[in-house]
């Protein structure tokens, strides 16, 4: 896991990022604080872009192939941001052998067998108890089956408003059915075959693991990537995500982040985006921890519901306990919900947004910086996994000064790599 985070005025955008990384094995999961997950974009102009979750695109580090683009690009600039994040696709889409054949087929494979086996297991998780009721193996497998086609149903139901994904917008279900046949079939026969499943209901079961492939849903290993910086023709910074997943026929699985669009000008001042884990970014930046705000919420609709029966109890009047009866619970909630909301907008979050649309350039690092270390502080404290960690980067991206380090860790001492140090001043 991981924390990153970008702060963004009208004077700049500064990054920060742990260095932890964890790995999953056959024997467990292991922390290192190694890891790089802020890189520039480009040696001439103000661009950068940060990593989160996997370090890896399809087995290939993000690393190699951030560097690859920067060297393919060269000088050249583009007017936008957006521009910048859009050639990075293109180049993605153009050296996709980077990904060979087998390492596609072997993910489509996975995940197949996966969304196969998830489906009947939580088919069987939900149904235990009653399937234990059944007497014999064919009224348990008959129940199961009935069970089934319910959750097939319902799954296509619910994939019908999935957002496709921008890759995979004119990819065919018979082309998916056709290519992946054989794995298919084998993965209906390891899990169904036992069910007897009809034509139909076996077609709907495949429709549904294409669905998944097509649209935004990352089961597998995927990674955050934020674009941040100017392009040529913007005076203000912005912060662009985009969540990258599998490669599949050939096809990238990716989408854009709107959610988490940053964009400075002159309806937005400033903006702080955090990433991956930001439960504690979040808790400082609307002045309440998200569960304890949730719990709020909870006991004050549990209260109110006591409070009105216990009125009901001591009243006599059964006009009165009609009407108290017939009060909309759920809309003073709401109502009470929003005005939260409203009251902590205008006591807390917009007072310290003014704030950081004033801060300068070394204070957003700072604040960057802290906050990624407050995140890391609170995991040391608890009993959680420390997940975050390690030396944090710090980068600063301005119109005039461009990608400046403000604090980076090296795997080798610079002292010792003056050769190094050279070879990148003479290609600028």
């Amino acid at each position: 896991m991981t924390a990153v985070i970008g702060i963004l005025n009208k004077s700049g955008i500064a990054l920060a990022a742990d260095s932890a990384v964890t790995i999953s094995g056959g024997n467990g999961r292991k922390i290192y604080n190694n890891a790089y997950k802020i890189f520039t974009l480009s040696k001439y102009h103000p661009v950068g872009v940060m990593i989160y979750n996997s370090a890896t695109f399809m087995d290939v580090p993000w690393e190699i192939l951030i560097k690859e683009f920067r060297k393919s690009i060269g000088k050249n600039s583009f007017d936008t941001l957006q521009e910048y994040q859009d050639k990075f696709i293109e180049f993605l889409k153009r050296n996709i052998n980077y990904i060979d054949n087998e390492t596609q087929d072997n993910t489509m494979y996975s995940f197949i067998d996966f969304v196969s086996h998830t489906i009947i297991k939580d088919v069987v998780k939900e149904n235990s108890v009653d399937i234990e009721k059944e007497k014999t193996l064919k009224a348990k497998r008959a129940f199961i089956l009935d069970k089934l086609k319910l959750k097939i149903d319902e799954l296509i139901n619910n994939n019908k408003k999935d957002i496709l994904l921008l890759d995979f917008k004119d990819y065919k279900y018979e082309k998916f059915k056709t290519t992946y046949k054989e794995k298919l079939n084998e993965s209906y026969e390891k899990y169904y075959s036992e069910l007897n499943l009809s034509s139909q209901l076996k077609n709907k079961l495949y429709k549904i693991i294409f669905n998944l492939i097509v649209s935004e849903h990352y089961l597998g290993q995927w990674t955050g990537l934020i674009f941040a910086g100017f392009g040529q023709k913007e005076i203000y910074p912005s912060c662009l995500p985009i969540q990258v997943g599998e490669v599949f026929d050939n096809r990238i699985r990716y989408s854009i982040d709107k959610s988490n669009i940053a964009v400075i000008g002159k309806t937005t001042n400033a903006a702080i985006m955090p990433f991956a884990q930001r439960d504690v970014i979040d808790t400082i930046l609307s002045g309440i921890d998200g569960s304890l705000e949730s719990t709020i919420y909870e006991s004050f609709d549990s209260f109110l519901i006591k409070f009105l029966n216990i009125l009901k109890n001591n009243i006599s009047d059964n006009n009165i306990k009609k009407k108290i009866t017939e009060i909309d619970i759920k809309k003073i909630i709401k109502d009470f919900a929003n005005n939260f909301q409203i009251t902590k907008k205008e006591k807390h979050i917009n007072p310290l947004m003014a704030s950081i649309s004033t801060l300068s350039k070394e204070d957003l690092a700072e604040l960057a910086e802290s906050l990624i270390y407050l995140t890391y502080l609170k995991r040391r404290m608890s009993f959680s996994e420390e997940s975050v960690g390690g030396p944090i980067d710090v980068a600063i991206i301005t119109k005039g000064d461009g990608f400046v380090w403000i604090k980076r860790k090296h795997y080798f001492d610079k002292e010792l790599n003056q050769d190094f140090i050279y070879k990148y001043l003479k290609e600028l």
